[in-house]
């Protein structure tokens, strides 16, 4: 684990930041998006837009395995309700999958409607 964040975070800024004047970084927005697109990439705000969507998107899914697992788990040792223990005919547990997207949706509404109140907890 440290090692992919060293790979993939500090040495990737350490790289960009000496393409790039380290004093002008994120004084306008995103350091990737400044970076790249004083490289002369006119696309980078549309590429890391994807990879964050794409990054989000894989989280979300990560959560939504782990928590059916878990609750799946918790429902055949009798700690959580017995509905989490029922399996599709293909082996997903389909109720914690539909609470999971119900809870993601709540999130979704609730930032849309407050969002100043969701982005402070």
């Amino acid at each position: 684990m440290p090692v992919r964040v060293l790979l993939f975070y500090v040495l990737t800024l350490g790289v960009l930041m000496s393409l790039f004047p380290w004093n002008e970084i994120g004084s306008n927005g995103s350091p990737f998006v400044q970076i790249f697109s004083g490289l002369g990439i006119p696309a980078a705000p549309h590429i890391l837009n994807a990879v964050v969507i794409t990054a989000a998107l894989s989280a979300i899914n990560s959560d939504v395995f782990g928590a059916g697992r878990i609750l799946f788990g918790l429902s055949g040792q009798g700690h959580a309700p017995a509905v989490f223990g029922k399996v599709s005919r293909h082996g997903v547990p389909w109720m914690t999958v539909v609470m999971m997207a119900g809870i993601l949706l709540v999130g979704v509404v609730l930032n849309a409607v407050i969002p100043e109140d969701v982005d402070e907890a």
